[in-house]
């Protein structure tokens, strides 16, 4: 998740909290840090965990279905259900509409779920599948196409709302960007759509809509609640991957359902030798820069309103990791932008020889004036390793 200053993450019935704001440091200077701090410590200290994401999904579909495939490659924990599956308070029935027959009868102990406190999520609903939703909620339901074009390929999130904690309008935004700064309109343009977030739109009388245009509604249904979820997280477009990921996942955790912590990089011998590597020769810019859009100055090139004058340099340690960095006026490998004036002052790529085996690499970069697109990419070049045919150790 990128751009988190504050994050919870879970763990069992558990969590830790992470906090990358100065919060002590400016106790003194920031009212807003003295009152942030004193909130994150009484939670911490007397408040129930906003989430405990440890149950199992249950889902009512086909096991070779893309809302299955999807969660199955986010290491979402859930069973397969069948319509006679009990279901008790505690349950929370994911239903993946696409895979129902037309002539689907609402089993009666999913009804009788609700009366327990069981969450009911509808996902992917078409208007022919309306009485279903009906017959589940007890109440008039409606399915419509978006009502304005503007709103294609992208949602609004209603609110802070419990369903949508974690989310933001970018995660819900399924939409190319027109890359010049002048276009502010282009979220409403629909020729920017790479597809539909949803189908149709839900509505129904005392709901509650946590996802504009009735992308996602919650319909309280005795002492339980049906969630009607029209969101098109399980679409396999590999521009949306990591959008719909974000949104199924954050979804997942909201209703408490349990998801494979991240796996951390593998661990390096304890005894392993880092060596920096001197770059030196190839560095093209500094840090300190006096005059922005000159083409001459530092890191990247906006003035002494933006620079890295105060990064460390010389020998240092970022992270548990050695650096070896270069003192002014050379101290990093800038490449070209197309974004930024003198473009052909700088090359679009660099070349480092390394010259001896290595178990791993360590790159420290960063990024500035980048786009939607990939900005750059690391490409690892191996050396191969000829025998003679009448040497020994010949392989």
């Amino acid at each position: 998740m990128d751009w988190n200053q504050l994050l919870e993450c879970y763990r069992g019935q558990g969590s830790y909290l992470l906090c990358q704001l100065p919060l002590v440091k400016k106790y003194d200077t920031a009212p807003v840090a003295r009152e942030l701090l004193a909130r994150i410590v009484s939670y911490e200290a007397n408040a129930p965990t906003f989430r405990s994401p440890a149950k199992t999904l249950a889902i009512a579909g086909e096991s070779g279905s893309a809302l299955v495939g999807r969660l199955r490659d986010l290491s979402v924990d859930f069973q397969l259900a069948k319509a006679d599956t009990p279901l008790t308070a505690e349950s929370v029935l994911l239903v993946d509409a696409a895979t129902l027959p037309q002539d689907f009868a609402v089993p009666q102990n999913w009804k009788d779920a609700f009366a327990q406190g069981a969450t009911v999520v509808v996902h992917g609903a078409t208007p022919a599948q309306q009485p279903m939703l009906e017959s589940l909620s007890g109440k008039a339901v409606t399915m419509t196409v978006h009502p304005y074009a503007m709103w294609e390929g992208r949602g609004y999130r209603n609110g802070f709302t419990w369903l949508t904690a974690g989310l933001s309008h970018l995660d819900l935004y399924w939409k190319d960007y027109d890359g010049s700064e002048g276009a502010v309109d282009q979220a409403e343009k629909p020729k920017f759509k790479i597809e539909d977030l949803n189908y149709y739109s839900v509505s129904a009388e005392g709901a509650v809509e946590h996802i504009y245009p009735g992308a996602l509604v919650e319909i309280p249904v005795g002492q339980g609640k049906l969630i009607v979820d029209q969101m098109r997280w399980e679409t396999s477009h590999k521009k949306l991957e990591r959008l719909t990921a974000r949104v199924a996942s954050a979804l997942m955790t909201c209703l408490n359902v349990k998801t494979a912590p991240y796996i951390p990089p593998r661990s390096l011998p304890t005894d392993i030798v880092r060596k920096p590597i001197d770059l030196s020769a190839f560095c093209n810019r500094g840090f300190k820069d006096d005059v922005g859009d000159d083409g001459k100055g530092g890191w990247p090139d906006q003035g002494s309103k933006c620079y890295l004058q105060d990064f460390p340099t010389g020998e240092t340690n970022l992270g548990g990791v050695p650096y070896s960095i270069g003192k002014e006026p050379r101290t990093c490998i800038v490449l070209t932008s197309s974004r930024r004036p003198f473009p052909n002052l700088y090359p679009a790529e660099a070349t480092i020889p390394l010259g001896f085996r290595a178990e791993g690499l360590y790159f420290l970069h960063s990024t500035s004036w980048g786009g939607q697109e990939p900005t750059g990419q690391y490409q690892i070049q191996y050396r191969r390793r000829h025998h003679r045919r009448d040497h020994p150790d010949r392989g």
